[in-house]
């Protein structure tokens, strides 16, 4: 995991900490919402990630002149 990546994770934990909390201390909570939090806080994903080489493409751009700048 990248550093990114666990930041991300970790901002989300305690987002849904924080969340849980706040429902869980409110006086009345529907049985719907109580469900629908704890199906949030145990959801997985899986994602995949392929990085295509630029070296490969690099070669193969054809731009006029002025085509392309670069932002800022």
């Amino acid at each position: 995991m990248t550093p990114a990546g666990f930041e991300a994770q970790l901002r989300q934990d305690l987002t849904l900490q924080q969340l849980a909390g706040a429902i869980g201390q409110s006086g009345v909570t529907p049985r719907t919402v109580i469900d629908h939090v704890l199906a949030i806080q145990t959801e997985k994903r899986e994602v995949m990630e392929y990085r295509l080489p630029i070296d490969d493409f690099l070669g193969k751009v054809k731009l006029a002149d002025g085509a392309a700048k670069v932002l800022r």
